[in-house]
């Protein structure tokens, strides 16, 4: 065990990410990683306040290398909707293919992230302005709220084994497509052209 007299950031998320990886978030304690560090409890509380806080920092870290590929692989004048698909779509492959991190990545604590709404009507306000739908403050609102719902309960149905990871993210795809007012003909083309895009440009970045 290294011993680490003044931690950074970065040392407590590379002592993290094994752990949650092998015995799973809920298993992992600060103690334990503190522990890992050499150094007491309240250490780790001048860069974390709280066990969601260094996962929060790793699935920030995780998202914020994604999009940084994505920009290498696609056009500059690339709609956001297929942006997000991409995404998406990345995210999947990566997170649902391994149970140890869907068990992560879709823990309950990340979950109540979605909850605040605010990435959900960030999404939708750039996809509706950039597609000229006009929609006010209190419609993206209820978009978001209504993509929570099904949000939630196709992951309910990816957990019950009722769909695959493929048809859990296609399926949420095509949702914030209707939701954000686009046509078939658009939603099935950029779907379609986010598929071929994952495909030929696989990042080599790993959650966990």
């Amino acid at each position: 065990m290294r011993k680490y007299n003044v931690p950074t950031r970065r040392d407590i998320i590379n002592i993290a990410v094994p752990m949650f990886r092998e015995r799973g978030y809920d298993k992992t304690t600060l103690k334990m990683i503190a522990s890992e560090l050499g150094l007491a409890h309240s250490v780790i509380a001048h860069h974390f306040k709280n066990k969601r806080g260094i996962i929060k920092a790793i699935l920030d870290e995780f998202i914020h290398s994604i999009r940084e590929h994505i920009r290498t692989v696609v056009s500059e004048d690339a709609n956001e909707y297929l942006l997000i698909c991409i995404e998406y779509l990345y995210i999947c492959r990566e997170v649902m293919s391994f149970e140890d991190k869907w068990r992560v990545f879709y823990h309950q604590e990340n979950i109540e992230l979605w909850k605040g709404l605010s990435f959900i009507e960030d999404e939708y306000r750039t996809i509706t302005k950039q597609f000229q739908k006009e929609l006010t403050d209190d419609e993206i609102r209820m978009t978001a709220i209504m993509d929570l719902g099904a949000r939630l309960r196709l992951l309910e149905e990816r957990n019950l084994g009722n769909i695959t990871c493929e048809e859990f993210y296609h399926n949420l795809l095509y949702l914030i497509g209707l939701l954000s007012r686009l046509d078939e003909m658009t939603i099935q083309r950029n779907i379609k052209r986010a598929s071929e895009i994952a495909d030929n440009n696989v990042p080599a970045i790993h959650f966990l």
